[in-house]
């Protein structure tokens, strides 16, 4: 999703440079299906600085997600770490507890 968002975008500023280079006399046209439809200049500028807006406020939301979940992953990769090291302890003691009966029984 976040790659379509993307190409959109790349799509969308192209298109807003364009606008911006036109004249208030400059006519522009929209394709609706298979018409193409005189549309205000000033209009269609303001629609797709909206879009590019909006797709912005998403890739920021997108950004934010992914930015909490690296930090619950980290968080989760630390209390692993933490575990594994107090089972190989635990594994340690019991090794030498086994070794200390075997060399007091012999």
């Amino acid at each position: 999703m976040f790659t379509i968002i993307t190409i959109y975008i790349r799509t969308l500023t192209p298109i807003l440079q364009e606008l911006e280079l036109l004249k208030p006399e400059n006519t522009v046209y929209r394709l609706v299906g298979p018409i193409l439809m005189n549309v205000d200049g000033e209009e269609s500028k303001a629609m797709v600085t909206k879009k590019i807006d909006l797709i912005e406020t998403e890739i920021k939301k997108i950004d934010n997600q992914i930015a909490a979940k690296q930090g619950s992953q980290a968080t989760l990769g630390e209390e692993i770490q933490k575990l594994q090291a107090e089972m190989q302890a635990e594994a340690a003691a019991a090794a030498q507890a086994v070794i200390a009966d075997a060399e007091g029984s012999s």
